[in-house]
């Protein structure tokens, strides 16, 4: 028999007993009638144990020379190294693991060292985020948290430095989707839209719900699905605009003083209820100082005052003929997806200041005062869909995900600051333009991107997808981590993240591969 126990501290004490009949035994000194935790494996008795403290493993040793790795938190087998992998001969003498040397040293007749590595793990499950798939990722700075949330309508807490898990709460829009997220300027309050056609306010470090923004169709609460929600605050005064499938921009006053729990809209603009859109509204975004642009599934683009009310531009989108070689066979209609504004440019006329993201995975630069777009571009990886796109603060980097889980990053700070590409006389808008410089593109995930969240402070973006997960790395690439996996990392401690390793999923799929042309 053989026995050892940890000094992790008395969260973590216990004591290891193994013996002939092949199996660990985890006891708790403070509950000696039966053992916490039992693990089972070894085909032969275990002859030697020992504990990594500093890694919280167990290193595990039988009579057949097989050497095997637990994870004690978890209480799972991490990895098994057999005689066959190992290659160690003759009968074992003696074994003992040296924590400075992180290697497990084996005598038979002559002396075998197993070096350790610092993250040692076997991948038996892909670790997930949710257990649906996830739709919207964003990071509070105020306090150093992402949020995540689900197709299942749970909203997800996690400590951004760490990836631990924090809080979560469940149902926020009953059972439908949650499709988009922001927070306030204090980023104390988190603010969600869903598919159940409402918005809501949160404290999200309770999960209590502040209150409910509710759209209004012929004098009754209405269903239609809100598709996006912006935070705006203009001269002291906060709103927050939603838009969806009823066609309208609906626009709710955040008082604080107000203590309504249900809360209705603004009456709608006059030009929105005469001149706006016809078709089911998609995706809107805020320019400071008071623009708003919002775009429709029919591809229109519509640019207004938010002080006014007034419709600025109209931008239909350009119907242009393309060759085989663009042309995304799952995209049927080709719609705009993402709106951003360049508010840097606004001061020139002359410049495009709004970019559209498409759903055949090209972007288009607009000039919206002269209703011309100075350049187009496809921004995803081999021919696929644009799904998410966000434009960082300084209005340098263009992040956009695609269809097939690439990121791709451009640098558009001077790009079509005038017209790149001849314009068509028709269309308003260039074939093809010369693309600006792309910084960095890899593979995040194998499924489309749903949401892209930047922390330009680090250098840093969260990634989340319909395969379940929401992933950290790092600018050029690298692979911190996945919210939701059993070990967490340090941002500031290299050592700590997955790289050089990739997700295994992402690894293994052909279309990670380098495209190379194809010789005859």
């Amino acid at each position: 028999n053989t026995c050892s126990y940890n000094t992790l501290g008395m969260l973590l004490f216990f004591i290891i007993h193994v013996g002939m009949d092949r199996i660990l035994r985890l006891w708790n000194p403070y509950v000696p009638h039966k053992p916490t935790g039992l693990l089972r494996g070894h085909a032969s008795p275990i002859i030697y144990i020992a504990i990594s403290e500093e890694d919280r493993r167990i290193f595990s040793v039988s009579t057949d020379k097989c050497v095997k790795v637990w994870d004690v938190v978890e209480q799972n087998c991490l990895v098994t190294v057999n005689p066959k992998m190992h290659k160690i001969k003759g009968e074992i003498m003696a074994c003992i693991y040296s924590q400075q040397q992180r290697a497990l040293v084996i005598t038979t007749d002559h002396i075998s060292v197993l070096g350790i590595s610092r993250r040692i793990k076997v991948v038996d499950e892909i670790s997930v985020t949710h257990t649906e798939p996830v739709t919207c990722c964003a990071y509070n700075p105020s306090f150093g948290h992402v949020i995540t949330c689900s197709e299942g309508s749970v909203v997800k807490l996690w400590d951004f430095e760490s990836g631990t898990f924090m809080f979560e709460f469940n149902k926020a829009h009953h059972d439908t989707a949650i499709t988009s997220i922001t927070f306030d300027s204090t980023g104390r309050r988190l603010i969600t839209s869903g598919r159940d056609g409402a918005v809501r306010i949160w404290n999200y470090n309770n999960g209590h719900c502040l209150k409910s923004l509710e759209q209004v169709s012929d004098n009754e609460v209405s269903d239609n699905e809100v598709s996006d929600c912006v935070y705006v605050e203009i001269n002291n005064n906060r709103f927050i605009i939603a838009v969806g499938w009823d066609q309208r921009i609906n626009i709710f006053s955040d008082d604080t003083d107000d203590f309504h729990l249900v809360q209705h809209p603004h009456p709608h603009w006059p030009d929105d209820l005469r001149r706006g859109h016809t078709d089911d509204i998609v995706a809107v975004t805020f320019g400071r100082p008071n623009m708003l642009a919002t775009v429709s599934y029919d591809g229109c683009i519509i640019v207004w005052n938010v002080i006014s009310g007034h419709s600025i531009s109209r931008i239909p989108y350009p119907n242009i003929e393309t060759d085989s070689e663009s042309h995304d066979d799952d995209c049927d209609k080709t719609t705009v997806n993402k709106l951003a504004f360049l508010e840097n440019r606004f001061l020139d006329k002359l410049n495009a200041t709004l970019i559209a993201g498409c759903s055949d995975g090209t972007a288009i630069f607009w000039n919206i005062k002269q209703v011309k777009a100075h350049a187009r571009w496809r921004a995803t990886q081999r021919k696929s869909g644009l799904s998410s796109m966000v434009l960082t603060g300084d209005c340098q980097l263009l992040y956009v995900g695609d269809t097939l889980g690439f990121i791709s990053i451009w640098d558009v700070e001077t790009y079509a600051l005038r017209p790149v590409g001849k314009i068509s006389a028709d269309t308003n808008c260039p074939k093809w333009s010369t693309p600006p410089t792309q910084i960095a593109t890899w593979r995040c995930h194998v499924q489309p991107i749903t949401c892209i969240g930047v922390i330009q402070s680090h250098e840093l973006v969260i990634t989340s997808s319909v395969d379940y997960t929401a992933r950290l790395w790092t600018n050029t690439g690298q692979f911190i981590g996945t919210y939701g996996q059993s070990n967490p990392w340090d941002i500031y401690d290299p050592d700590t993240w997955q790289h050089p390793m990739v997700p295994p999923e992402v690894l293994l799929d052909p279309k990670s591969l380098p495209e190379h042309p194809v010789i005859d």
